[in-house]
């Protein structure tokens, strides 16, 4: 069974953090440290080197040493207590096919030439990568368990010397776990007289602690790396939404405001900038707002009835003093299974809305359904005749998907594909002429109708007005 290090429960948020690098180990009283024998280390010395060590981790959760110096004295602590010449730290990780490789915090310099000199600085900053697997620091990773070997020359584990590289008389790998996963390896070599398993028990609080420390380390990385994610996203939606023509604005489950766009405060004749909104209650915001509309009264409540239903809605009119309309979409945003917030859009609709009112009054007694749909075959005006033949009232066919409401399941692709088909080339058979289809009730049933199709060439997008009325059995 592999040989694990026990890791301790971290206590501490930790925190400064910054960018991942090596650091090679310049110990001051290393030379001096590795002159004690192991037999000298009483426990008294054993609680000594634990309270220095916490005092290390205290000076960096306040602010006072960087992550990696702590590393460094990590590294320092294992050479001293283990006599080693020198040795390494480094942090487990997977490249994109899920091979295993090390990349290090901490290593001894044992450069020996202009070569190995010149790698070393290079590798500093970043830490130096070992891949090649087939080595005693390898076997770490592959066995996952303690490494020994005080006869590396002879060992068919290990994976031999560059030429010049320092002689290597003895090696000890630990390999570092936290929550059932290999985190990290600590490497150590030369030490006088070997390894053996009674001074991995001996330096075993030191690996604990690292492994607590190290597991720390890569869950506030993982932490900053989503925070920088998420601000990332939230500049590119914060972009996007101030240049979308309608005007918007989200609010948390609290009701405090996360964003607005330019187009909202320009909709409401609202001077400054946008983040000026940042925090301030949403219900604020609208007490503020209500001289905007005719009826300020029946606009807050109806706000209210939204957010307590938590019920997404499209389409809701809204009428302002200075007679423009708008279309307002309430859009409740969920994390299942919980409410993150709510996204409110409005969009001026006025122009529209005339034309709408307008037609409502020339086909209030139609004996036809009047059904009018733009470009993407959205429902944009239907008359009380369409009602009563398919089984939608206008407030919930408006803003539905035609081909949802009244085109059979077998002929939505046809529907779509000849939309479409328009779009592109400006020409269909079906246009101005009286022709017999098959159209579905809300019920479900379906019943043969006649329909008159016309397009009206209308900026910013064509709309389809279909004439329709059941089919006499004959």
């Amino acid at each position: 069974m592999p040989r694990r290090a026990a890791a301790f429960s971290s206590q501490a948020d930790y925190r400064a953090f910054r960018t991942l690098k090596g650091t090679p180990v310049t110990p001051k009283n290393t030379l001096q440290r590795r002159g004690r024998s192991l037999a000298e280390a009483t426990q008294e010395e054993q609680r000594n080197r634990l309270e220095s060590i916490l005092q290390c981790l205290l000076e960096f959760m306040e602010g006072r040493a960087i992550f990696r110096e702590v590393f460094a004295w990590f590294l320092e602590e294992a050479l001293a207590l283990t006599q080693s010449e020198y040795g390494f730290l480094a942090e487990v990780h997977r490249d994109e096919k899920g091979a295993l490789f090390m990349r290090t915090h901490a290593m001894t310099n044992i450069a020996w030439d202009a070569e190995t000199r010149a790698l070393f600085n290079e590798t500093e900053t970043l830490g130096m990568e070992f891949r090649n697997l087939d080595t005693l620091f390898g076997a770490v990773l592959t066995e996952q368990e303690v490494i020994i070997s005080n006869d590396p020359s002879g060992d068919p584990r290990a994976g031999g010397l560059p030429e010049g590289h320092p002689p290597l008389n003895a090696f000890l790998g630990i390999p570092i776990f936290g929550d059932g996963q290999l985190l990290g390896v600590i490497g150590l070599g030369n030490r006088p007289g070997g390894y053996d398993m009674d001074l991995v028990d001996h330096i075993s609080p030191l690996v604990a602690t690292y492994a607590s420390y190290l597991r720390g380390w890569q869950n506030e990385r993982d932490r900053r790396a989503i925070e920088e994610e998420l601000r990332n996203a939230a500049l590119l939606i914060s972009t996007l939404v101030d240049n979308m023509p309608s005007a918007v604005y989200f609010e948390d489950p609290s009701r405090r405001i996360q964003f607005v766009n330019r187009p909202f405060l320009s909709a409401f004749g609202v001077r400054g900038s946008p983040n000026a909104f940042l925090g301030m209650d949403s219900g604020l915001l609208a007490e503020v707002l209500r001289g905007a509309f005719v009826a300020p009264d029946d606009y807050l409540a109806r706000v209210e009835e939204l957010v307590r239903d938590g019920v997404s809605v499209q389409g809701d009119i809204v009428h302002f003093r200075n007679g423009k309309v708008y279309e307002r979409d309430f859009t409740v945003v969920k994390s299942e299974p919980h409410v993150v917030g709510y996204l409110w859009k409005f969009r001026e609709v006025s122009a529209w809305r005339k034309e709408y009112e307008l037609l409502a009054s020339l086909f209030r007694g139609s004996m036809d359904a009047v059904i009018i749909i733009n470009a993407e075959g959205e429902v944009k005006f239907w008359n009380s005749r369409a009602e009563e033949i398919f089984g939608y009232s206008s407030l919930a066919a408006v803003g539905e998907l035609v081909e949802d409401l009244i085109v059979p399941p077998q002929h939505k692709k046809a529907h779509r594909l000849g939309l479409e088909r328009y779009m592109a080339t400006r020409e269909s058979q079906l246009l101005h002429q009286v022709i017999s289809i098959e159209a579905m009730h809300k019920a479900g049933h379906t019943f043969e109708v006649e329909m008159f199709l016309a397009c009206i060439e209308q900026d910013p997008e064509p709309r389809y007005s279909a004439f329709i009325r059941p089919k006499l059995a004959t």
